[in-house]
């Protein structure tokens, strides 16, 4: 394998930190949640797996923009830190909110 770098398996390990880092909190979510809304919410296994796919479709579209909107960010702020900041106060208060639902929440506060 001539001009190509061997990675040791600590630097592996330290690459892939963070996604296991940040999967931690979309893992119940991904596991738990459908049943829930489907069964006692009433919403249904069909309208609660739209509801993911669709988010999941509108985060290709966004994940990008919002990458590169980061992107233009001043250096002196650091270019990931505000973003992953204003993250963080946005995504903390949903997930307590998407698990502790009123109990005539649909497919719309799904979604919001």
């Amino acid at each position: 394998m001539s001009g190509s770098l061997k990675l040791k398996s600590l630097h592996k390990v330290l690459y892939a930190l963070p996604a296991g880092i940040l999967s931690l909190p979309t893992i119940p979510v991904f596991i738990l949640l459908p049943s829930y809304y489907a069964e006692t919410m009433g919403l249904g296994l069909a309208v609660v797996g739209s509801a993911f796919l669709g988010l999941r479709l509108l985060d290709v579209i966004s994940d990008p923009i919002l990458g590169w909107i980061s992107d233009l960010i001043p250096s002196k702020y650091g270019k990931r830190k505000l973003p992953i900041a204003i993250g963080g106060l946005i995504g903390a208060p949903a997930l307590i909110m998407i698990f502790t639902p009123s109990p005539d929440a649909g497919v719309e506060y799904l979604i919001l």
